[in-house]
């Protein structure tokens, strides 16, 4: 990997604010440890959207699959990712379905129907979801499908947000189903196609939020303080999906975020959901049944 002078805490603090502020709910063992998994995975993010040089990079994610595998000894920064998974008894099975969806990332990017596009979801944030497990200590194996589904939620979030940008790169994460359009006629953003975008987005955070309550109703399974944390994380990226749909620019390349003072006020209605409810979703109703995934497979 390439040297990273940054510790992971840092790294979380820069690029993930979402996170970093859920994590001030952490202990400060697992956030060290949630830091590490994240610093990893955004290693492997920025080495494969910063690209330049597709067979060098291509190199280095082979060179991470080695090193899972035990095969090399990995450099400093994912050696502590090893470590940390040796400790906590995270199951790098994961982590490698994780560096197997950033190499289809490499190529040009066209989903063909929404179960493509879940199966990508799954190998690039239902596995950390997975990953999650081990570093909030979930012993029962039931928690899994739970944070699958929430990892995959997020990950649906962010295609839907970045519909644009993603486009910029030659990529279209919206499946042909939903979206016609190819990453140029996308990126030129004419008003003509603007309506299947807008579509698609809409029908994308409407799935989203199908997975998040599922991913919801595993809560019960994390400790009461680590289970805040976690809840104040998804609900400030439903929110995200909340805005986009209540947006009058849906159709324009906007990125919509949460500001500070949203995240306070979530955090503080989860609270309230949690002390109440002692699960987010326990008695709601989904619109539909979410797809388990176990291991990737449908």
């Amino acid at each position: 990997m390439k040297s990273d002078t940054q510790p992971p805490i840092e790294v979380l603090r820069r690029h993930g604010k979402t996170f970093a502020f859920a994590g001030l709910f952490l202990p400060q063992q697992i956030l060290a440890d949630s830091s590490t998994l994240y610093a990893f995975c955004r290693h492997l993010d920025d080495l494969v959207d910063g690209q330049v040089d597709t067979p060098t990079v291509l190199a280095e994610l082979r060179e991470t699959e080695a090193a899972l595998a035990g095969i090399t000894l990995g450099p400093e920064r994912l050696q502590a990712f090893i470590n940390m998974a040796e400790r906590t008894g995270l199951n790098l099975d994961s982590a490698r379905q994780l560096v197997a969806g950033m190499e289809a990332d490499l190529s040009p990017v066209g989903i063909e129907d929404r179960r493509q596009m879940l199966r990508y979801c799954y190998q690039v944030a239902g596995t950390v979801g997975e990953m999650m497990c081990a570093v909030l200590d979930i012993e029962d194996r039931r928690a899994h499908p739970h944070a699958v589904d929430l990892g995959i939620g997020m990950q649906l979030i962010n295609i839907a947000r970045d519909v644009h940008e993603d486009a910029l790169a030659g990529r279209r994460y919206l499946p042909a189903d939903l979206c016609p359009l190819s990453p140029t006629e996308i990126a030129s953003w004419k008003p003509s196609e603007q309506p299947f975008i807008a579509d698609a987005r809409r029908k994308l955070i409407e799935l989203a939020e199908v997975f998040f309550e599922n991913g919801e109703r595993g809560f019960k399974y994390i400790e009461p303080r680590s289970r805040f944390a976690i809840a104040v994380a998804a609900r400030a990226y439903r929110q995200i999906g909340r805005k986009l749909l209540k947006d009058d620019r849906l159709s324009c390349p906007n990125r919509v975020f949460v500001g500070a003072l949203e995240k306070a006020r979530l955090a503080l209605s989860s609270g309230w959901d949690l002390l109440i409810n002692h699960g987010l979703a326990r008695n709601r109703k989904t619109r539909s049944t979410p797809i388990a995934w176990h291991g990737g497979a449908a």
